[in-house]
């Protein structure tokens, strides 16, 4: 049994995570700096997360938890190449006289980090499209079953009964696909083209995507119409909290998906937003 409970976690800029043993975890960074196009996720053999041993993975490497015997979940990770906001952060790191190449040595992070931090600033505050440089590095990852035909939703959970008839069943939706966006933003040309491309290199060309995250948090400056008129997902999710003091939920979202008939899951902090789905194998 596979279960995708994930649904309301936030995805962290560039890394994932592994876990290496109790109380300890290491960073594994997601490379884009390669040539992603002619890259397959589903031609590729899927990694297993616990037998990593480098500390840096190619954008599109398909990983699979350890132990799922004869069933296989897969996680995809894309990390969009952004040429032009690298080099402009390099050379932000000329004009205040820091070494890129020095980076990976976290002595001379820790050294620099007032300017270091500096320079991300200068950067958050150049807009593209809408949304921050640096927020649109964040990473993507698709969360599906390697093999769609024997995998079968058999129950999901829910504390709020608006959403008992949550996800809309479809015979063209991929079963228990999910792509996490974080803070990205899919108004973006680049990010956009990338969104359409995963959904094909990891689901098909003819399947649809069950449920896609609406980035961060459904801020309006980080969607528009393509994602709204598009055919290529079902469902839509995200993580909203009202409370928040920098309100950047746009508030007019959940009209907006509901004259586009697909539903809009709203995941906040109350326990009782959670929503949790069990799959099996046939």
């Amino acid at each position: 049994m596979a279960k995708n409970k994930s649904i309301r976690s936030e995805l962290c800029l560039y890394n994932v995570v592994k876990s290496v043993g109790p109380g300890g975890t290491k960073v594994i960074q997601v490379d884009f700096y390669k040539d992603e196009l002619e890259e397959s996720a589903n031609s590729n053999d899927p990694v297993v997360i616990e037998d990593i041993k480098s500390d840096i993975i190619p954008s599109g490497t398909t990983l699979m938890p350890k132990g799922l015997d004869g069933f296989i979940w897969c996680y995809t990770l894309f990390n969009v190449r952004f040429d032009a906001l690298i080099n402009e952060f390099k050379n932000q790191l000329t004009v205040a006289h820091l070494d890129y190449d020095q980076l990976v040595n976290p002595g001379y992070v820790t050294n620099h980090i007032g300017e270091l931090r500096k320079v991300y600033r200068q950067l958050g505050k150049k807009p593209t499209r809408g949304s921050t440089s640096i927020n649109l590095n964040s990473l993507l990852v698709m969360s599906y079953p390697k093999d769609q035909e024997n995998c079968h939703c058999f129950d999901y959970r829910t504390m709020v009964d608006y959403f008992c008839d949550w996800p809309v069943r479809r015979s063209d939706v991929y079963n228990g696909s999910c792509l996490y966006t974080g803070d990205t933003s899919a108004n973006d040309p680049v990010v956009w083209q990338k969104i359409i491309q995963m959904i094909a290199l990891c689901l098909g060309q003819d399947n649809k995507l069950m449920a896609l995250q609406v980035p961060h948090h459904g801020s309006k400056y980080s969607y528009d119409q393509n994602l709204l008129d598009s055919d290529k997902f079902s469902n839509g999710f995200m993580n909203y909290d009202p409370y928040y003091k920098q309100h950047i939920f746009d508030d007019n979202l959940p009209m907006t998906f509901a004259a586009k008939e697909k539903p809009l899951l709203l995941v906040t902090r109350e326990y009782g937003s959670q929503f949790e789905e069990y799959y099996r194998l046939s």
